[in-house]
């Protein structure tokens, strides 16, 4: 007991002396000129839109960076001047060009204080997605109960309507990459709810990215490192040239009622009369892939034991990201009585 006064004498003691020696330390580096901001995600669905502002000191981050409207922006495609691009406001600048697959796409962009700002990438080619193969196993089946009012004796009413049924579904994409070509790949997951009045719903999808194209977890005494691949992206460093199957799964619940003890449909709320699973394969850009792969680590970052890790930047003479995606779309149909977790996502 003695010992333990002690210990905890001498804690509040390093306490108090960590707090008294704190000290505010004023910055007296020389503050660094601002750049140019490019930001833009370019696909083939799309006309070329881009965003330009100024970029801020470090010290000096409250708030959103100032727009920048007063830009000449210039859209090149394959060396070719296509046209210059217009402000629409708030730093966006819109044409109308629909970029094709296998275009090398330049910005470039100036006013009185930035010149001769530009970056290019290109717009990658489809992802070739020979086959989709799935299958779904029941982890665990518990009773579904419903709990209702209060009985006379003042005990929660309780019966069983079914059973709830945990589903694991697992699924294999067959990509065909392209031999002799450094390809990069981005898989996204989207599940669509169809209602009775001709409307539907949409929401990314939470699955487990099991497959070793995303990287592998590492534990030691000390940490759990997890595998936190937050955007999904990979190369072909695995398969180059070669058909591979990209694995994931996803979990699901099922509601398997009993006859007579089905919910009733709830008249202010549509119904919902189909699902489906929309699982995009992107052909990203290498500046994309770069991009993701750098936020995805610096998310990772660790304050006391590592460093930040610099954002990935292609914008030569500013700073920012001109990537491009071009999306392969396999559609699965999910049935009704599944409920899937869904989130709002990226």
């Amino acid at each position: 007991m003695k010992n333990t006064y002690i210990q905890l004498a001498i804690t509040l003691l390093l306490t108090v002396f960590i707090v008294s020696c704190e000290t505010e330390i004023k910055f007296n580096g020389k503050e660094t000129a601002p750049s140019m901001v490019i930001n833009s995600i370019l696909n083939p669905d799309s006309a070329v839109k881009v965003h330009i502002t100024k970029s801020k000191f470090f010290l000096d981050l409250d708030g959103p960076f100032d727009p920048i409207t007063n830009a000449t922006v210039q859209l090149y495609a394959n060396d070719k001047l296509i046209e210059a691009l217009n402000s629409t406001g708030n730093g966006y600048y819109t044409g109308t060009y629909k970029p094709f697959p296998g275009d090398i796409i330049k910005i470039i962009a100036r006013n009185n204080e930035f010149d001769n700002v530009h970056c290019s990438t290109e717009i990658p080619v489809t992802a070739s997605i020979t086959s989709v193969d799935t299958t779904s196993t029941t982890t665990k089946t518990s009773p579904l109960i419903y709990s209702g009012s209060y009985n006379d004796e003042g005990y929660l009413n309780t019966d069983t309507v079914g059973t709830i049924s945990e589903k694991k579904i697992k699924f294999t994409i067959n990509i065909a990459d392209r031999a002799n070509y450094k390809n990069f790949y981005r898989l996204k997951v989207k599940h669509r709810s169809y209602y009775d009045n001709g409307t539907y719903s949409e929401h990314n999808t939470y699955f487990n990215s099991e497959d070793l194209v995303f990287g592998s977890t590492s534990e030691t005494e000390l940490f759990e490192e997890e595998n936190t691949n937050y955007y999904h992206e990979f190369n072909d460093n695995l398969f180059d040239g070669k058909t591979y199957g990209l694995t994931f799964s996803i979990s699901a619940f099922q509601y398997n009622y009993l006859p007579g003890k089905e919910p009733k449909d709830d008249p202010w709320s549509p119904t919902t009369i189909k699902q489906e699973l929309f699982i995009n394969i992107e052909s990203i850009s290498p500046s994309y892939y770069y991009y993701l792969n750098s936020r995805a680590k610096n998310n990772e970052y660790i304050e006391i034991f590592t460093e930040p890790v610099q954002i990935y930047n292609n914008i030569v003479n500013g700073i920012g990201i001109l990537g491009a995606y071009n999306t392969s779309i396999t559609i699965v149909r999910v049935p009704l009585s599944y409920t899937l977790y869904s989130y709002g996502g990226y």
